[in-house]
């Protein structure tokens, strides 16, 4: 049965959210979804609710073996297909874990841990960029609001940074293709 409740605060949709069995979410593969990933994943596995979703954008690996999937290439059916299993699960295996979600992001997904992952990510492009060959960088044209900033610095975000020198770093490693599987 689905049922539409229209717009609410954040603490009324997590209230909402603690009243349900499953929370779903059906990502399809569209393109840009691969790039992007679902921040109500993060919402759903706090609320302490089971999650039925795809893999796609990497959800599988954030909430691991603790949530429902369905193939996101085989989408109606598949969906079709794990809806009627979870209706065959006990309250409490969904309730398990839902539970199980709700620590896995908590112990695993703070924003204390998050910042780090992201401070630990820039350092490492940083020393990387440091060994790897430069490219010119485009003279700031008349007027732009890059102008009225200083050279290297992006608002909030230039504090410990090399000041730009005409060059911008380019990494020599290129993202591998896709599995075409």
């Amino acid at each position: 049965q689905i049922r539409l409740h229209g717009p609410r605060t954040p603490d009324e949709c997590l209230q909402l959210a603690q009243s349900w069995d499953v929370l779903i979410n059906p990502r399809p593969i569209w393109p840009g979804n691969e790039n992007n990933f679902p921040s109500k994943i993060f919402e759903y596995a706090l609320s302490g609710r089971a999650i039925l979703t795809s893999r796609v954008s990497g959800a599988d690996k954030i909430l691991g073996d603790q949530a429902y999937y369905f193939d996101e290439y085989d989408y109606d059916r598949s969906l079709g297909n794990a809806l009627e299993q979870l209706i065959q699960a006990s309250r409490a295996e969904l309730n398990r874990l839902g539970a199980s979600l709700q620590e896995r992001l908590l112990t695993n997904y703070s924003w204390a841990q998050q910042g780090e992952r992201l401070a630990s990510f820039i350092r490492l492009v940083l020393a990387e960029t440091r060994a790897n060959r430069q490219i010119p960088v485009a003279p700031r044209s008349p007027g732009s609001a890059a102008q009225h900033q200083p050279a290297g610095r992006v608002e909030g975000l230039g504090a410990g940074l090399p000041e730009a020198t005409g060059t911008i770093p380019v990494p020599r490693h290129t993202p591998e293709p896709p599995d075409s599987e």
